[in-house]
């Protein structure tokens, strides 16, 4: 993929088989386009999760439910 900056151009290896295949080009669009490439939602539910293994692993491993996060 060729990326082209103010400061002057390059060219990017493409590998495959990663966990993050195809994230250059949704970066790209996103910045043409204005759209999300994942639902905000979506985003945000991801940082409950971590916020409620965080606190799960405080209580010891106690059981945290997304809704105790969203009071």
């Amino acid at each position: 993929m060729r990326v082209i900056g103010d400061k002057g151009e390059t060219q990017t290896k493409e590998v495959k088989g990663g966990a993050y295949d195809n994230l250059d080009l949704a970066i790209a669009e996103f910045f043409q386009t204005g759209k999300e490439p994942v639902d905000p939602s979506v985003t945000l539910e991801e940082f409950e999760f971590m916020d409620a293994a965080q606190l799960s692993a405080q209580r010891g491993g106690a059981v945290v439910k997304l809704e105790e996060l969203r009071k």
